[in-house]
């Protein structure tokens, strides 16, 4: 697998140095997108703005989804 220390894709095998996800400009990585890899938040606020991540479940925001690891593909419950 390649580990990207700055700039990531959608290709397989393309994934961010631990620490860090990969924070795609629109979408999930699909065919071939580039992102960025920034590091995965600490914590996060407790305002509650749905958003749909790119595994297909819901989180209370984008950085509860980051916590995980995922970049959001829209806002609003999947």
């Amino acid at each position: 697998r390649k580990i990207c220390l700055g700039e990531c894709d959608g290709l397989p095998g393309g994934e961010c140095a631990p620490g860090t996800f990969c924070n795609f400009t629109d979408g999930c990585g699909l065919e071939e997108q580039a992102g960025m890899c920034d590091p995965i938040p600490m914590s996060c606020s407790d305002v509650c703005e749905e958003v749909c991540a790119c595994d297909g479940n819901t989180y209370c925001n984008a950085c509860e989804a980051a916590r995980r690891g995922l970049d959001f593909v829209s806002v609003g419950p999947c």
